[in-house]
């Protein structure tokens, strides 16, 4: 499960199982602090391919789809993730 879930978020999935998990909650740590600046900053901020990234990242769709997706399913990932503690491997 920890090979999966390293390949969903696009990290190197060799090493032990103790530095597959390190791995993981650090990421998860760099997305929830992104999280945070992009809520204080607001979504509408973000240039195009910053919010393309910021969606790449949370496994958010961004191929094939316009701007006004993408910023709609960011703004309920973070509210998801910061407002009701869904925890992003949930997401």
């Amino acid at each position: 499960q920890l090979l999966h879930l390293c390949r969903y978020m696009s990290l190197n999935a060799f090493g032990t199982d103790s530095f597959l998990r390190y791995q993981i909650r650090t990421a998860m740590a760099n997305i929830k602090r992104d999280d945070e600046m992009i809520q204080q900053e607001r979504i509408e901020s973000l240039t195009f391919d910053e919010l393309k990234a910021a969606c790449h990242s949370r496994g958010i769709r961004s191929v094939d789809v316009n701007e006004d997706f993408m910023r709609r399913e960011l703004h309920q990932w973070i509210t998801l993730h910061l407002t009701h503690s869904v925890p992003a491997p949930l997401l």
